[in-house]
């Protein structure tokens, strides 16, 4: 559950659009510069969300729904024509 490097999904989002138009969401933990439930445009294809906590582990069906929610919520706002 560590954050992934900006680097490596900037490559994954171009693999993926060699392919054909897509577009990624990328949810990151939330901190003072990205607030929770926030979703932007980081570029051509790919979103950048972010959640406030992920589900630990050892328990993967104690995730945060509303907020997961709120960040599909604004990410389809994002991409809507």
């Amino acid at each position: 559950m560590s954050p992934l490097p900006e680097s490596d999904v900037l490559r994954l989002v171009s693999a993926m659009r060699a392919h054909g138009p897509t577009t990624l969401l990328w949810v990151e933990l939330a901190d003072q510069d990205h607030l929770a439930g926030s979703v932007e445009e980081m570029t051509a294809g790919l979103l950048r969300g972010n959640i406030e906590r992920f589900a630990p582990p050892q328990n993967a069906h104690d995730f945060s729904l509303d907020a997961w929610i709120e960040v599909c919520h604004n990410a389809d706002y994002c991409v809507a024509p």
